[in-house]
Protein backbone atom coordinates (compact mmCIF):
# COMPACT_ATOMS: atom_id res chain seq x y z
CA UNK A 1 0.00 0.00 0.00
CA UNK A 2 1.43 3.40 -1.12
CA UNK A 3 1.91 5.90 1.67
CA UNK A 4 0.76 9.51 1.00
CA UNK A 5 3.30 12.32 1.41
CA UNK A 6 1.65 14.91 3.70
CA UNK A 7 4.59 17.31 3.94
CA UNK A 8 4.04 20.98 2.90
CA UNK A 9 4.33 24.63 3.95
CA UNK A 10 3.05 25.70 7.30
CA UNK A 11 0.98 28.86 7.76
CA UNK A 12 3.96 30.56 9.40
CA UNK A 13 6.20 29.75 6.45
CA UNK A 14 3.59 31.08 4.00
CA UNK A 15 3.28 34.32 5.98
CA UNK A 16 7.05 34.79 5.98
CA UNK A 17 7.25 34.15 2.23
CA UNK A 18 4.37 36.57 1.57
CA UNK A 19 6.04 39.25 3.70
CA UNK A 20 9.33 38.89 1.82
CA UNK A 21 7.53 39.08 -1.52
CA UNK A 22 5.63 42.20 -0.40
CA UNK A 23 8.86 43.92 0.62
CA UNK A 24 10.42 43.08 -2.74
CA UNK A 25 7.38 44.40 -4.64
CA UNK A 26 7.30 47.64 -2.61
CA UNK A 27 11.03 48.16 -3.14
CA UNK A 28 10.71 47.59 -6.90
CA UNK A 29 7.74 50.00 -7.04
CA UNK A 30 9.64 52.73 -5.18
CA UNK A 31 12.65 52.29 -7.46
CA UNK A 32 10.48 52.42 -10.60
CA UNK A 33 8.66 55.55 -9.40
CA UNK A 34 12.02 57.18 -8.64
CA UNK A 35 13.31 56.31 -12.11
CA UNK A 36 10.13 57.72 -13.66
CA UNK A 37 10.47 60.96 -11.69
CA UNK A 38 14.11 61.32 -12.75
CA UNK A 39 13.09 60.72 -16.36
CA UNK A 40 10.40 63.43 -16.33
CA UNK A 41 12.74 65.77 -14.44
CA UNK A 42 15.37 65.26 -17.12
CA UNK A 43 12.91 65.81 -19.97
CA UNK A 44 11.62 69.05 -18.44
CA UNK A 45 15.15 70.28 -17.75
CA UNK A 46 16.23 69.56 -21.33
CA UNK A 47 13.16 71.34 -22.73
CA UNK A 48 13.76 74.44 -20.62
CA UNK A 49 17.45 74.53 -21.50
CA UNK A 50 16.59 74.20 -25.20
CA UNK A 51 14.03 77.01 -24.91
CA UNK A 52 16.54 79.30 -23.20
CA UNK A 53 19.22 78.50 -25.75
CA UNK A 54 16.88 79.01 -28.72
CA UNK A 55 15.75 82.42 -27.44
CA UNK A 56 19.33 83.45 -26.73
CA UNK A 57 20.58 82.26 -30.14
CA UNK A 58 17.79 84.05 -32.01
CA UNK A 59 18.26 87.38 -30.25
CA UNK A 60 22.05 87.13 -30.41
CA UNK A 61 21.90 86.72 -34.17
CA UNK A 62 19.62 89.74 -34.53
CA UNK A 63 21.91 91.83 -32.31
CA UNK A 64 24.96 90.82 -34.36
CA UNK A 65 23.31 92.00 -37.59
CA UNK A 66 21.55 95.06 -36.23
CA UNK A 67 22.32 98.72 -36.48
CA UNK A 68 22.53 100.19 -32.97
CA UNK A 69 20.25 103.04 -34.03
CA UNK A 70 17.46 100.48 -34.65
CA UNK A 71 17.47 99.14 -31.08
CA UNK A 72 14.88 100.32 -28.59
CA UNK A 73 13.33 99.48 -25.24
CA UNK A 74 9.76 100.51 -24.36
CA UNK A 75 7.32 100.11 -21.46
CA UNK A 76 3.54 99.80 -21.86
CA UNK A 77 2.14 103.01 -20.29
CA UNK A 78 -0.93 101.27 -18.84
CA UNK A 79 1.02 98.34 -17.34
CA UNK A 80 4.68 98.88 -16.50
CA UNK A 81 5.18 95.12 -16.05
CA UNK A 82 4.82 94.74 -19.82
CA UNK A 83 7.98 95.84 -21.64
CA UNK A 84 9.37 95.43 -25.13
CA UNK A 85 12.76 95.22 -26.81
CA UNK A 86 12.86 96.05 -30.51
CA UNK A 87 15.72 94.92 -32.73
CA UNK A 88 15.26 96.22 -36.24
CA UNK A 89 11.81 95.14 -37.39
CA UNK A 90 11.39 92.48 -34.67
CA UNK A 91 9.75 93.24 -31.32
CA UNK A 92 9.95 91.06 -28.19
CA UNK A 93 7.22 91.96 -25.71
CA UNK A 94 7.61 90.35 -22.30
CA UNK A 95 6.59 90.22 -18.65
CA UNK A 96 8.83 88.76 -15.95
CA UNK A 97 8.03 86.15 -13.28
CA UNK A 98 4.54 85.21 -14.48
CA UNK A 99 3.60 81.73 -15.62
CA UNK A 100 2.57 81.32 -19.23
CA UNK A 101 -1.17 80.64 -19.57
CA UNK A 102 -1.83 80.87 -15.81
CA UNK A 103 -4.67 83.40 -16.06
CA UNK A 104 -6.03 84.31 -12.61
CA UNK A 105 -5.95 87.13 -10.08
CA UNK A 106 -2.33 86.45 -9.10
CA UNK A 107 -1.10 86.12 -12.70
CA UNK A 108 -3.38 87.80 -15.25
CA UNK A 109 -1.01 87.39 -18.20
CA UNK A 110 -1.85 84.93 -20.96
CA UNK A 111 1.52 85.47 -22.70
CA UNK A 112 5.00 86.14 -21.33
CA UNK A 113 7.32 86.49 -24.37
CA UNK A 114 5.58 87.56 -27.56
CA UNK A 115 7.50 88.10 -30.80
CA UNK A 116 6.06 90.07 -33.70
CA UNK A 117 7.14 92.29 -36.59
CA UNK A 118 6.87 96.07 -36.64
CA UNK A 119 7.62 98.89 -39.02
CA UNK A 120 10.75 100.96 -38.48
CA UNK A 121 10.53 103.28 -35.48
CA UNK A 122 7.25 101.81 -34.23
CA UNK A 123 8.54 99.96 -31.17
CA UNK A 124 6.34 101.81 -28.69
CA UNK A 125 3.30 101.86 -30.95
CA UNK A 126 0.53 99.46 -29.96
CA UNK A 127 2.66 97.35 -27.63
CA UNK A 128 0.78 94.02 -27.30
CA UNK A 129 -1.33 93.55 -24.17
CA UNK A 130 -0.08 90.21 -22.86
CA UNK A 131 -3.23 89.79 -20.76
CA UNK A 132 -5.21 88.98 -23.89
CA UNK A 133 -5.35 85.36 -25.14
CA UNK A 134 -5.59 86.55 -28.75
CA UNK A 135 -3.39 89.57 -29.37
CA UNK A 136 -4.77 91.85 -32.05
CA UNK A 137 -2.56 93.70 -34.49
CA UNK A 138 0.09 90.98 -34.60
CA UNK A 139 -0.44 89.10 -37.85
CA UNK A 140 2.79 87.14 -37.44
CA UNK A 141 2.95 87.17 -33.64
CA UNK A 142 4.00 84.04 -31.75
CA UNK A 143 4.53 83.08 -28.12
CA UNK A 144 8.07 81.78 -27.51
CA UNK A 145 7.43 79.97 -24.22
CA UNK A 146 5.27 76.93 -23.49
CA UNK A 147 2.59 76.50 -20.84
CA UNK A 148 3.72 76.52 -17.20
CA UNK A 149 6.92 78.38 -18.17
CA UNK A 150 7.97 81.88 -17.13
CA UNK A 151 10.73 84.37 -17.83
CA UNK A 152 12.84 84.98 -14.74
CA UNK A 153 15.40 87.17 -16.54
CA UNK A 154 15.31 89.02 -19.85
CA UNK A 155 17.73 91.87 -20.33
CA UNK A 156 19.88 93.48 -22.99
CA UNK A 157 22.64 95.79 -21.74
CA UNK A 158 23.97 98.47 -21.92
CA UNK A 159 20.74 100.31 -21.07
CA UNK A 160 21.03 102.77 -23.97
CA UNK A 161 21.31 99.83 -26.44
CA UNK A 162 23.56 101.88 -28.69
CA UNK A 163 26.97 100.39 -27.95
CA UNK A 164 28.30 96.96 -28.88
CA UNK A 165 29.13 94.52 -27.31
CA UNK A 166 25.82 93.69 -25.65
CA UNK A 167 25.22 91.50 -22.61
CA UNK A 168 22.15 89.34 -23.19
CA UNK A 169 20.61 87.60 -20.19
CA UNK A 170 17.82 85.04 -20.50
CA UNK A 171 16.32 83.01 -17.66
CA UNK A 172 13.42 80.57 -17.95
CA UNK A 173 11.68 78.49 -15.28
CA UNK A 174 9.12 75.71 -15.58
CA UNK A 175 6.76 74.86 -12.75
CA UNK A 176 4.04 76.21 -10.49
CA UNK A 177 4.69 78.85 -7.84
CA UNK A 178 4.92 76.36 -4.97
CA UNK A 179 7.72 74.46 -6.74
CA UNK A 180 9.93 77.54 -7.19
CA UNK A 181 11.63 79.87 -4.73
CA UNK A 182 13.82 82.95 -4.63
CA UNK A 183 17.30 82.42 -3.20
CA UNK A 184 17.59 86.17 -2.76
CA UNK A 185 14.86 86.25 -0.07
CA UNK A 186 15.76 84.73 3.28
CA UNK A 187 13.61 81.72 4.15
CA UNK A 188 11.69 81.60 0.87
CA UNK A 189 13.20 78.22 -0.06
CA UNK A 190 12.62 76.63 3.35
CA UNK A 191 8.95 75.68 3.06
CA UNK A 192 6.60 74.86 0.22
CA UNK A 193 3.76 77.36 -0.16
CA UNK A 194 1.96 79.57 -2.64
CA UNK A 195 0.91 82.43 -0.37
CA UNK A 196 0.69 86.04 -1.48
CA UNK A 197 4.04 86.70 0.23
CA UNK A 198 5.68 83.83 -1.66
CA UNK A 199 4.28 85.13 -4.95
CA UNK A 200 5.74 88.52 -4.06
CA UNK A 201 9.08 86.86 -3.26
CA UNK A 202 9.09 85.38 -6.76
CA UNK A 203 8.79 88.92 -8.13
CA UNK A 204 5.28 88.50 -9.48
CA UNK A 205 4.20 91.98 -8.39
CA UNK A 206 7.39 93.62 -9.66
CA UNK A 207 8.47 94.92 -6.24
CA UNK A 208 10.95 92.18 -5.30
CA UNK A 209 14.02 91.52 -7.40
CA UNK A 210 16.22 88.44 -7.34
CA UNK A 211 19.88 87.81 -8.15
CA UNK A 212 20.78 86.46 -11.56
CA UNK A 213 19.80 82.81 -11.54
CA UNK A 214 18.13 83.36 -8.16
CA UNK A 215 14.88 81.55 -9.02
CA UNK A 216 15.44 77.83 -8.47
CA UNK A 217 13.43 74.65 -7.93
CA UNK A 218 12.60 74.21 -4.26
CA UNK A 219 13.41 70.48 -4.30
CA UNK A 220 10.15 69.46 -2.64
CA UNK A 221 7.55 66.88 -3.64
CA UNK A 222 6.74 67.25 -7.33
CA UNK A 223 10.22 68.48 -8.26
CA UNK A 224 10.05 66.37 -11.42
CA UNK A 225 7.65 69.03 -12.68
CA UNK A 226 10.12 71.85 -12.09
CA UNK A 227 13.16 73.05 -14.06
CA UNK A 228 15.16 76.26 -14.39
CA UNK A 229 17.72 77.56 -16.84
CA UNK A 230 19.86 80.69 -16.97
CA UNK A 231 22.09 81.90 -19.79
CA UNK A 232 24.17 85.05 -20.14
CA UNK A 233 26.16 85.76 -23.30
CA UNK A 234 28.24 88.60 -24.71
CA UNK A 235 27.18 89.59 -28.22
CA UNK A 236 29.34 91.75 -30.47
CA UNK A 237 27.98 93.45 -33.58
CA UNK A 238 29.44 92.04 -36.78
CA UNK A 239 31.58 94.38 -38.79
CA UNK A 240 29.60 95.46 -41.82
Amino acid sequence: MKRLNKTGFTIVELMIATSILSVILVTVTVVMVGIGNLYYKGINQINIQDTTRNISDEISQKLQLSDGMNLDHEVLPTDHNIQAYCIGSTRYTYVLNHQMGDHDDSSPYMHVLWRDSISSGACGTAIPDLKQPNISGSTDGVELLGNHSRLTEFDIAPPNLKTSPYTLTVGVAYGDNDLLCNTGVSGDCDASDDTAQHQKNLGMDGTVSHPLGGIICRGSTGQQFCATSHLQVIVAKRLG
